[in-house]
This record gives structure tokens, sequence and C-alpha cells, in this order.
């Protein structure tokens, strides 16, 4: 499949998503799905392919199967962690482990669901996933505001006693 066939126009409210899935069927099904939702989807069939196109596509989130055939999902999902702890991955597998369901969570994975997926639930998953990534990133903005806002950096001090104590504060 050509990447012009994988990529769609996206509709107001839409995400950006890479769906790194090896089962070319299943993917091409999926990403149908999404994109008829108004999300602009990009398939990697690869955990390989998934993290270079991470480089260019820049997605709101990740779909992230556990089973690939060049490495393990999780492997995929502590090198996305990697550069970006907070980075939105879901990952998605047909077990129902409840024990690889709970080492993804600590690997940094927002989510895990079983194949067949629950559009509806998937639906849920990426509105909370991609709202708490727009809330994390407002209240990292704010943060950095307030801390300019109250530096003692524009403080000007000539004597050593208020250097002193503006360090001190």
């Amino acid at each position: 499949m050509d990447n012009a066939a994988q990529e769609s126009s996206q509709a107001p409210g839409g995400v950006r998503i890479l769906l790194i899935e090896d089962d070319a069927v299943y993917a091409e099904m999926l990403r149908h799905r999404l994109t008829k939702e108004g999300h602009e989807v990009v398939v990697a069939g690869t955990g390989t392919e998934g993290l270079s196109r991470i480089q260019t596509f820049e997605p709101q989130i990740v779909l992230l199967d556990v089973m690939l055939p060049d490495k393990d999902g999780r492997e995929v999902l502590k090198e996305l962690a990697a550069r970006d702890p907070d980075f939105p991955v879901v990952m998605m597998t047909a077990g129902t482990s409840v024990e690889l369901a709970v080492e993804c969570m600590k690997l940094g994975a927002r989510d895990f669901i079983t194949k067949p997926v629950d559009y509806e639930r998937l639906r849920v998953i990426m509105r909370n996933t991609t709202r708490l990534r727009q809330l994390e990133r407002r209240v990292s903005v704010l943060e950095e505001s307030l801390e300019e806002r109250h530096s003692f950096a524009r403080i000007v001090a000539e004597s050593a006693k208020m250097k002193a104590c503006l360090a001190q504060a």
C-alpha cells in the first residue's frame, strides 16, 4: 500500500494516528474505519517503520500491536517512551493476558485494547488520551509562564548580601 493511499484529509476533531500493525488486512480495515470517522491514519507494518514514520508524520496517538515481525511491540514502546515518556501509545493484541497489559502500562502505554477492536471503546480511549495530552501541554505552558513571571532573575542586585538572599529565595 502506498503512503498516499494510507493518508487522508483530517476532519475537524480528527486525530493523527500512527497504526503500527503487521497484519495488512486488519490494518487496512482499521485504517479505513478510522479514516471514515475523520481521523488521519498512517500505517506501518513493522516496529522499525513505525519509529521512522513518527519523525515525519508526527502523530497525536500511536496504536501499537504487541506482536510485530521485526521487534516486539514492547521494545517499540520502550523506544517511544525514551523519546517522550508522555507520548500517547495504545497497545493492541489478540491475546487477553492481564500480565501483558500490566507490563505494557508500566512501560508507558496509556491504554491496552484487545483485537478485534471494540470501536466504541477505542473512540473513548482516543478521546481521553488526546484530551489528557492537550491538558498536559497546557499545564506545562502555564507552569513555564508562572516560572518566568515569578522568577527572581529579573531582579538586579549589586550587593553580595542581596545576591545571597535572592539565591536562597
